[in-house]
């Protein structure tokens, strides 16, 4: 793995994924497939929340101080590799610096009705829907 940033991409999904697991959820990373990316991570068995989740984590610089431009690109990002994947259900995961706990979550999901988006800390997610 030459690529500095796959590498960071690569240390900072493990450690998600890691995390989660702690918590008795049921994770794991995917392999790139193809041209159509299906997220970084897929979640199983959250109560509450339809299942599996894709999910994208964003680390490094790049999340510091995003503006609110650049986090509906990430969630954008995100929902079009749920739907690569065939999942409804998309989390991103942004952190810069921070505990893994403090780690921002955005949460989108499609109801009957309409859109929901949430935002919490990694270690609400996970108290929440476990």
């Amino acid at each position: 793995m030459a690529n500095r940033n796959k590498k960071k991409g690569t240390r900072a999904e493990t450690s998600v994924v890691k995390f989660l697991e702690s918590y008795g959820f049921k994770a794991r990373r995917k392999t790139l497939k193809g041209n159509k990316d299906e997220g970084d991570i897929e979640l199983f068995d959250a109560p509450g929340l339809c299942s599996p989740i894709t999910i994208e984590v964003k680390a490094g610089k790049q999340t510091a101080n995003p503006n609110r431009a650049q986090l509906e690109e990430w969630l954008r990002q995100a929902r079009v590799e749920g739907e690569n994947s065939g999942q409804r259900c998309v989390l991103c995961v942004v952190r810069y610096r921070r505990k893994l706990k403090d780690a921002d979550v955005y949460l989108q999901y499609e109801t009957d009705r309409s859109v929901v988006r949430k935002h919490m800390y990694l270690d609400e997610f996970c108290e929440t829907y476990m």
